[in-house]
């Protein structure tokens, strides 16, 4: 917690920074989120239920 307070994240406010990381937010969060489930909820009928 010492170290937070020595030294802040100030790129955390950076705005150039900020919109830079947004793709990639955007990118995991429509992969990890929701594609994921997306398509094992496809896939599942044509595996079954044995191996699911």
């Amino acid at each position: 917690m010492t170290v937070f307070i020595v030294f802040p994240p100030t790129f955390l406010f950076d705005w150039d920074v900020f919109m830079g990381i947004i793709p990639y937010g955007l990118a995991f969060g429509i992969f990890g989120g929701v594609l994921t489930p997306l398509l094992y909820s496809i896939g599942m009928p044509h595996v079954g239920s044995g191996l699911g």
